[in-house]
């Protein structure tokens, strides 16, 4: 008996396309990620030297 028949072949292509997608899924979710923190990071020293300039203007 043959295993490698047409439905085999076609769920394991499949299966390998299920896992790439899923692989690059989790790719997109960790670069999202950074460029949430790092948009963060940015938005925190902003507001730092907003609050500075308003400090310094007061005092």
């Amino acid at each position: 008996m043959n295993i490698f028949n047409r439905r085999n072949a076609l769920v394991g292509y499949i299966a390998l396309k299920a896992l790439k997608r899923k692989r690059k899924k989790q790719q997109r979710n960790v670069l999202k990620i950074a460029a949430f923190v790092v948009l963060g990071i940015v938005s925190v020293g902003i507001l730092a030297a907003l609050v500075a300039v308003a400090m310094r203007r007061n005092g």
